[in-house]
């Protein structure tokens, strides 16, 4: 399964440090579409999680 078809979910992390679930989008060039797009009307901290990496991934080559 290649990073197009492969489903990741967007969290926001709250002041607490805890992660909130916003939601699951398919592919990576729509995961970066979809972060840019929440910065815009709501600017915060937003992490990716990979559930086949079992972990959060920096889906813009910067630390995540």
């Amino acid at each position: 399964m290649t990073n197009d078809e492969r489903t990741f979910d967007i969290f926001r992390t709250l002041p607490d440090g805890s992660p909130l679930w916003i939601e699951a989008v398919q592919g990576i060039e729509n995961v970066k579409e979809r972060l840019n797009h929440l910065q815009k009307i709501a600017p915060e901290k937003y992490r990716v999680y990979d559930s086949r990496a079992n972990s959060f991934v920096d889906v813009f080559g910067k630390t995540a």
